[in-house]
């Protein structure tokens, strides 16, 4: 706002210098004009003799066109290579406070960029931790025996810690759909963006996913009378690949844990890259 009044400043007062030297060089060629008429009529009509009239009206007539008009000239542009020098300055500092101004929007934009990334590593972090848990406690307290790792055929799966923590990880996947949502729509926040959604992001939010779909499908074989159901014949397939450890190097390993490894470390370049 302030360069634009002070560049209309500028340029009403550019305007205004320029109207008062054309006028001035009109003036001046009139003078001139009138100044080579009066000696060419002295120099044809009369005698330029020494102390005569003639003589003494001729010399004012060239002081006039010596002093009067080249001295004016001579001003004039002295006044003129000022002035252009001026705008320059002007120019200089015009552009000075619309750099400063730049940088500063640059900043704040950098800024708000990497709030946005840390708040999407804070939700991240929060699903993250949250399957933690609910691995760990599905592990602890969903079965009527001792989670194995390799075999769990013989054991039952209590339905109220089912259910619990199947709701807490369909929250979670629910809290990814919503990161996945604000980093499309904020695309510009990250390089690689579209990578980051359909290389990194889907496969995690699809794990859940899966074991998520296990879960509607299993709830309805629950026996209302027991309250537990006998993990056999694959039925619970996702759920043991999401429990059991590791170090067998299961998909849900490869596809949540291992992809999740792989987010928080372009979420982290992005925040060193851009400070």
């Amino acid at each position: 706002m302030f360069s634009k009044i002070k560049s209309a400043a500028k340029n009403i007062k550019n305007n205004i210098l320029s109207n008062y030297i054309k006028l001035i060089c009109f003036v001046l060629i009139i003078l001139f004009l009138l100044s080579v008429i009066g000696l060419f009529i002295l120099n044809t009509f009369f005698t330029l003799t020494k102390d005569t009239f003639s003589r003494e009206i001729g010399n004012t007539l060239l002081q006039i066109i010596a002093v009067g008009i080249f001295g004016t000239i001579f001003t004039l542009l002295l006044e003129q290579y000022k002035r252009i020098q001026e705008n320059i300055q002007i120019d200089k500092e015009t552009q000075r406070i619309r750099d400063e101004a730049n940088r500063e929007i640059e900043r704040i934009s950098n800024e708000n960029k990497n709030q946005f990334r840390k708040d999407i590593l804070h939700q991240l972090n929060e699903v993250y931790n949250g399957i933690k848990n609910a691995r760990r406690m599905l592990r602890a307290k969903a079965f009527n025996a001792p989670y194995i790792d390799i075999d769990n055929t013989n054991s039952h799966i209590k339905l109220d810690q089912y259910d619990h923590y199947m709701e807490n990880i369909n929250e979670l996947q629910l809290k990814l759909e919503l990161i996945k949502k604000e980093i499309t729509t904020n695309k510009s926040v990250f390089s690689k963006s579209e990578e980051i959604c359909n290389h990194i992001l889907f496969p995690i939010e699809d794990s859940l996913n899966k074991i998520i779909d296990e879960y509607i499908e299993n709830r309805p074989k629950f026996d209302p009378n027991q309250n537990i159901l006998p993990i056999k014949d694959g039925r619970f397939e996702k759920l043991n690949d999401m429990l059991k450890s590791a170090k067998l190097n299961g998909e849900f390993k490869r596809r949540f844990f291992d992809k999740y490894g792989e987010l928080v470390s372009e979420i982290q370049k992005e925040l060193v890259s851009k400070m």
